[in-house]
């Protein structure tokens, strides 16, 4: 697995996630996905991708500021806007099987999505 394929997996998943269109995003059949708002992890691509959509209605833009990749997992450094104008610092670490991407989790303080 290359440093390029891995940007390219990640690009299409922030783009996504921008969009709303999860559909030319490659994922893995054992997709996972754990965040500061859940308190458990969701499992199977069709759990995860309806999860993200329901977070992609609330993305004005995502901001890449730095990769950080080693064997086939990327750390990304975002900067994630809001459709309210709140942008808050992500760092979302990826894991990517020979499918795509098996593993997603984002880290923040979520304080400024819960308080009013």
């Amino acid at each position: 697995m290359t440093r390029d394929y891995i940007v390219d997996t990640v690009d299409d998943y922030m783009n996504a996630l921008i969009s709303g269109d999860f559909s030319l995003v490659k994922f893995s059949r054992n997709l996972r996905f754990m965040g500061p708002l859940i308190d458990h992890p969701v499992e199977g691509t069709s759990k995860v991708v309806e999860l993200l959509i329901d977070v992609s209605k609330n993305v004005k833009d995502i901001r890449i500021q730095k990769y950080i990749i080693e064997d086939s997992t990327a750390c990304v450094l975002i900067e994630f806007e809001t459709t309210g104008g709140k942008v808050l610092p992500i760092l979302d670490y990826i894991e990517i099987d020979e499918e795509g991407i098996s593993y997603i989790h984002p880290f923040f303080d979520p304080r400024p999505m819960t308080e009013g």
